[in-house]
């Protein structure tokens, strides 16, 4: 750690720059002393604010390590993923997906239940009361059509059409925030909704309920994923 510090123009304020690290992952913070006397009087028994960090020049993450369990992380998603909707195509076969999409909050919230009996309930405080209550209301939604579409349609064509969700995610990005998208993007749009068509098919079969439900669920799951956007 490092301290540099020098008097600002204001009286009696001394500021010190600390840095932290070294140089990979520094941070620095700005600390700012204000003295009980004048400036000039040698006194420095102030009391110390510490202002929030300063933003780092080195990358977040470059790091060949951290690279790889970025992608240990997406692949342990994926086959969590997979194995949950392959478990829920077989307890559809009992249960309405209003039951289903109870029982799956539930179960996460006693998953959640260590971390707010460690932190409490301080971590739930927000602003942001409104937006929280809509993307909730959304991804309720979502989750409900979703499981019905699993229910009633095979698990390999509600599961490919479920990836359309980043789709209708870029295309609302840009129409509703003004996100400009370069080419690269704008054939990556093309080529996943024309694999979607590929995948339905209008015209040449008939277009089933459970498609249907799919193509809401990722609808939905593009609003919410705007909605988070916005509230950050």
């Amino acid at each position: 750690m490092r301290l540099r510090g020098h008097y600002c123009p204001s009286p009696n304020v001394l500021q010190l720059r600390r840095t932290d690290g070294g140089s990979k992952g520094r941070t620095q913070r700005a600390i700012q002393v204000y003295a009980d006397g004048p400036a000039d009087s040698g006194t420095h028994s102030g009391h110390l604010v510490m202002h929030a960090p300063l933003p780092s020049t080195a990358p977040l993450s470059t790091e060949p390590a951290g690279q790889a369990r970025a992608v240990l992380f997406m692949m342990l998603a994926g086959l969590a993923a997979t194995t949950g909707n392959t478990m829920l195509k077989v307890v559809a076969v009992d249960l309405h997906p209003f039951e289903i999409t109870f029982f799956r909050c539930l179960f996460s919230l006693f998953l959640l239940a260590p971390l707010l009996l460690r932190y409490g309930l301080t971590p739930l405080k927000t602003k942001n009361f409104g937006f929280h209550t809509l993307r909730g209301a959304l991804q309720s939604f979502g989750m409900i059509v979703s499981h019905w579409a699993f229910a009633i349609a095979p698990l390999a064509k509600i599961t490919a059409l479920s990836f359309s969700g980043p789709l209708f995610a870029t295309l609302l990005a840009t129409l509703f925030l003004k996100e400009r998208i370069r080419m690269r993007r704008i054939v990556a749009l093309i080529v996943g909704f024309s694999g979607a068509l590929v995948i339905v098919r209008p015209g040449t079969v008939d277009f089933d309920l459970g498609s249907s439900l799919a193509l809401a669920g990722s609808f939905e799951f593009g609003i919410t994923m705007l909605v988070i956007k916005i509230m950050t």
